[in-house]
């Protein structure tokens, strides 16, 4: 629905009556991230991560901390989030392999056009949409920090002309666009 600020204080008040619940967490992250709240963002993906039970929340939660903390201008922080992604790490849920893709790359252990998935050719193709807006918006994201400026823009167009509108990267872009086109 994009009401982030809404979102926000359910998700505030969920964490504080639960604060052992993950998913709480995580989505109070995404809810400052898509508002450009990124020192928040990164605060609620720590506190989501510390309650990681297994690998796939690890991705997860490892994936948009390490990019809230780029976006916070933090790389000394966002470094470390890296360090507990091991090469032997596996995911389980299928969805997961684009963030563990995604974070090979952050590592330096992939090349972009080795992360980066082809667009589907059919736009009813929910799953290749999944994977490459996932995908796209990360490296997007990865050149935005990086200080390339025409690249992320470029991506970011791309994603948001598929169907996966519910898609965290579909979001991701279209919030991106957003600011990119409010700078003077």
């Amino acid at each position: 629905m994009r009401r982030f600020t809404a979102a926000q204080k359910d998700l505030e008040r969920a964490a504080s009556l639960d604060p052992k619940r993950l998913d709480a967490f995580y989505h109070l992250g995404l809810a400052h991230y898509f508002q450009g709240q990124f020192v928040a963002a990164a605060d609620a993906f720590r506190k989501g991560l510390a309650l990681a039970p297994d690998n796939d929340s690890v991705i997860d939660c490892s994936n948009w901390l390490y990019v809230s903390l780029r976006r916070a201008n933090k790389p000394n922080d966002a470094a470390s989030v890296l360090k507990r992604i091991t090469p032997d790490m596996t995911n389980k849920e299928p969805h997961l392999a684009f963030y563990l893709r995604l974070l090979r790359f952050y590592q330096g252990a992939a090349s972009e056009l080795q992360t980066l998935p082809q667009k589907p050719k059919d736009p009813n193709d929910i799953e290749g949409e999944l994977a490459f807006d996932t995908v796209a918006y990360g490296v997007g994201n990865w050149h935005l920090y990086s200080h390339d400026p025409e690249q992320p823009e470029q991506l970011f167009r791309e994603v948001v002309t598929g169907n996966a509108w519910n898609a965290w990267g579909f979001v991701g872009a279209e919030t991106d666009l957003a600011r990119m086109k409010a700078k003077p």
